[in-house]
């Protein structure tokens, strides 16, 4: 009964949502709205079409669902396919992988020196961890030759290394958590005893399990992810066990600066899975305003997050938006991020070739393409000036030569439209107080042009 009166309310929803965009587009009124506004209103009929998609053969839902495709001339069975993304660029970045190392590619990415730009931490197979410094910029990376227990990483372990990596503490830098893909329910976590431009992390601090995290499972490999999922402004904490335990969602109960995780939460928010390794990526992938869920191994699948006002995941879709997959690749580890700083998010993959001799191992990049209506070079990198930045509280954004009214968004590194701003003039004073310590993404539109350029807050 809940079930049905559940979508019964999408329902309802979505036919009086197609009764404003009929009056709208009858009335002309839809072309003098907001270019934001048009797409959120584009995004809300997407999303309620995609709920009411697993009843498309009702009766009542069917008239609804024809209604929302020829408005939108979208195909219902497959809407996120209008996301895409370029075949993959193998090694990417001049990532050069040490000799009888990180096999397989564990990577993850974090602005560890905090110069704005996106660094690579990745795993040592179970030999600690090799930091590879991003001598690029936030636009053009380029990764150095990787420096083997880098930043003080000389951890060890049973197995392979996986980690994510936050501000766990609330202080301003980076902290590191990590698990050991040999040993079952067990996660680990060293505080970053040095600054947020020279971090330096030493593994006689190592904690097990820190922050009352609490397993009720003695088997089972698992790769932990950090992400605000409740979006309340602190990191919460997934995993996906392996062939045991199924996703694992710990909520920090606690605060940005002193976090505690609650009782873990399995398989929550719509997800299965109880068999198999899935390593976990989070972030904005589809571009509607919440938090998707991507997972690898070998093969990746696309969670699309289809809740409103909460989290709820939709079942998986394999190799998802036309990816191109290598075959011959075994092991396929994503992460979802802006790392050519164009504005969208793109796939970063570590991969474990075995149609080598001996294996070998690498990075390959997947290219974001479908920012609609924009290309590279309608994106203006370098004319927008934020100040100051780092911020505090306030910033002032400045646009060479234009007198317009700007539309401003502000995202975080995972995609996570954080701020919103309509109408700003150049010149004016933009209020981040809300907005944590960290880096983020900020949007600047006018009525020709896209502006892009990353900025550090310190909200302390």
């Amino acid at each position: 009964m809940q079930k049905k009166n559940y979508f019964s309310g999408k329902l309802r929803l979505l036919n009086r949502t197609l009764k404003q965009w009929t009056k709208l587009h009858k009335t002309g009124a839809f072309a003098g709205l907001r270019k934001q506004k048009q797409q959120n209103f584009i995004h809300r009929i997407q999303k309620l079409q995609r709920q009411l998609t697993t009843w498309s053969t009702n009766d009542y839902v069917k008239p609804a669902l024809v209604s929302a495709s020829l408005a939108l001339g979208l195909v219902i069975t497959n809407p996120i396919q209008a996301q895409s993304f370029n075949p993959p660029v193998l090694q990417a970045f001049n990532v050069v992988i040490p000799a009888e190392c990180c096999l397989p590619f564990f990577p993850s990415f974090a602005d560890m020196d905090n110069d704005g730009d996106l660094d690579l931490i990745a795993n040592n197979a179970s030999e600690g961890m090799v930091y590879f410094e991003n001598i690029g910029d936030a636009m053009n990376p380029n990764y150095d030759s990787g420096q083997e227990s880098g930043l003080g990483l000389s951890i060890s372990g049973e197995g392979y290394i996986a980690s994510a990596i936050g501000d766990l503490d609330g202080d301003g830098d980076n902290d590191f958590l990590y698990s050991d893909l040999q040993t079952a329910s067990e996660v680990f976590y060293i505080p970053n005893i040095g600054t947020a431009e020279i971090p330096l992390f030493n593994p006689e601090l190592t904690e097990t399990n820190p922050f009352n995290i609490n397993f009720d499972i003695s088997q089972g490999n698992s790769a932990p992810e950090l992400v605000d999922l409740d979006q309340d402004g602190d990191l919460d904490l997934m995993l996906q066990i392996a062939f045991y335990g199924g996703f694992h969602y710990f909520e920090n109960v606690g605060t940005p600066t002193e976090p505690n995780f609650g009782t873990a939460q399995i398989n929550p928010f719509g997800l299965n899975s109880s068999e198999g390794f899935e390593v976990i990526a989070f972030g904005d992938i589809d571009d509607d305003g919440d938090i998707d869920l991507l997972t690898g191994l070998y093969e990746i699948k696309f969670y699309e997050n289809i809740g409103d006002e909460t989290t709820q995941f939709a079942e998986p879709i394999v190799n998802p938006f036309e990816i191109v997959i290598n075959e011959d690749f075994h092991i396929h580890v994503p992460e979802i991020l802006d790392i050519d700083g164009d504005g969208d998010l793109d796939i970063v993959a570590g991969f474990d070739d075995d149609s080598v001799e001996g294996e070998e191992s690498g990075l390959s990049f997947f290219e974001n393409i479908s920012n609609p209506g924009t290309s590279l070079e309608e994106v203006d990198l370098n004319h927008l000036s934020l100040t100051p930045n780092p911020a505090n509280n306030q910033m002032r954004l400045n646009i060479d030569e234009t007198n317009e009214s700007m539309d401003v968004s502000i995202y975080n590194m995972v995609g996570q439209l954080m701020l919103q701003k309509a109408k700003v003039f150049n010149g004016k004073i933009v209020d981040i107080s809300t907005l944590a310590t960290g880096v983020y993404l900020v949007k600047v539109k006018t009525n020709d042009k896209i502006f892009v350029q990353k900025f550090l807050v310190n909200n302390q």
